[in-house]
């Protein structure tokens, strides 16, 4: 059970889906892999209503309304949005709590369910283990809502305890060590060409130090459309980083997007 279960917004909106429904709701991890698209109202997992908890394409949370299928459909699209203006902020504020405190400072009973991983699990990869991704940093090249779908399809896999889009996390980032300091977390770059010249020298220097990945630091995940051939001539684009990421480039259009498959292949092309 999530510590955000005790919050009375919480517990009115589970009163008043049992008043008016006369259903359960519960707050749950990740079920399904179409729950990370923040254009994904709600879906059905056999008779459960599952609702995706997103906030800037970081992933907070699903919320599972229990035997819904006998709801009448105009009113499904009236209750996904009711528990996502619920749950959204309550969520979102304890997810900012996690990163914002670094991993070292995570609250127990709220990261042993929303992140993949417990906090005992995570305090045991601190010491420097190789986790099982092949590499700290992996560039993914594709269509961007292709991208974000493997790139949360390796963090679910990877059991790190947060999500997080680059552009929203609220530190400077000027050194390796800045980047260690997260924990850890799944940061997320959108787009390559987003980096100045600084930061891809930075993740450069990162991506040598630990090669084989390491569970108790950052994985960073980097999107982009270009092939590895173009960005290689881009002038936005270091030589140094281009290098860094040419064993760890990996073209996802083609990647099946259902989500027994794509976890197949994931494990197969990301992890040792």
């Amino acid at each position: 059970m999530w510590e955000v279960d005790e919050l009375s917004s919480i517990n009115k909106l589970k009163s008043l889906i049992k008043k008016r429904y006369g259903k359960g709701l519960e707050i749950s991890r990740l079920t399904e892999l179409n729950s990370v698209s923040s254009k994904t109202d709600y879906f059905f997992k056999k008779s459960n209503m599952i609702i995706p908890i997103v906030h800037d394409e970081a992933y907070l949370g699903t919320a599972i309304i229990e035997q819904a299928s006998d709801i009448d459909k105009e009113q499904l699209y009236t209750l996904s949005l009711l528990v996502k203006m619920t749950l959204t902020p309550a969520l979102f504020s304890k997810y900012q709590q996690l990163y914002e405190n670094n991993a070292n400072a995570l609250d127990e009973s709220f990261c042993e369910n929303l992140v993949f991983s417990s906090k005992a699990e995570l305090e045991s990869q601190t010491s420097a283990e190789e986790c099982g991704v092949i590499s700290q940093v992996l560039h993914l090249n594709g269509l961007p809502e292709i991208v974000l779908k493997v790139a949360h399809q390796i963090h679910e896999l990877d059991r790190r305890w947060g999500f997080v889009p680059l552009e929203d996390l609220n530190i400077q980032i000027a050194s390796v060590e800045d980047i260690m300091k997260l924990g850890a977390m799944t940061i997320f770059i959108r787009d390559i060409l987003t980096l100045d010249i600084e930061k891809q020298k930075i993740l450069t220097q990162y991506q040598k130090q630990f090669v084989k990945g390491n569970s108790a630091y950052p994985l960073v995940i980097i999107g982009s459309n270009l092939h590895l051939s173009a960005l290689a001539s881009h002038h936005k684009i270091s030589e140094g980083l281009v290098e860094c990421l040419d064993e760890y480039t990996f073209e996802v259009d083609k990647a099946p997007l259902t989500y027994k498959k794509l976890k197949e292949v994931t494990e197969l092309m990301f992890f040792k």
